[in-house]
């Protein structure tokens, strides 16, 4: 188990509603635009591995999982079903917005679960707290710099 894994904190197992199936279209390394606003979207680096997002700028679990040492515990999937995820779903869902919180996608031969930004802040909290700050710390720099 790796140093950030073991500060996990503790949930029972819950489905989340949250996941919806789409085609990979928008998904690549250039010209992402958010919900038809025309914003780019910065490239982001976590721990050297690249983070793609989506048409609605919305970030790649898998990629925030390599980036945080790509343990098998820390499975975007094990993240998912627990019961706080689902209540943070059901708020992201109630927050208006046109995107929807977490989408399923396809990208190449891969199965790829993007979250907003808010959702990708909790997922590297739960996986443990050296993380969340590599993360906020990547996203703060990357925000500053556009």
């Amino acid at each position: 188990m790796s140093a950030a894994s073991s500060d996990r904190g503790k949930g029972g197992p819950m489905r989340s509603a949250g996941h919806h199936r789409a085609t990979t279209r928008g998904i690549g390394d250039h010209d992402m635009r958010s919900a038809g606003l025309g914003r780019p979207w910065a490239p982001l680096r976590v721990n050297g591995v690249r983070v793609r997002r989506d048409d609605c700028g919305r970030l790649m679990l898998v990629d925030l999982r390599r980036a945080a040492g790509g343990d098998a515990i820390d499975s975007p999937c094990a993240w998912a079903f627990e019961a706080d995820t689902g209540e943070l779903m059901r708020e992201a869902r109630r927050g208006g917005d046109v995107v929807l919180p977490m989408q399923r996608r396809k990208v190449g031969n891969e199965r790829a679960v993007f979250v907003v930004e808010g959702l990708a802040y909790a997922y590297a909290a739960w996986v443990g707290m050296r993380f969340w700050r590599q993360f906020s710390a990547t996203m703060m720099a990357t925000k500053a710099s556009m």
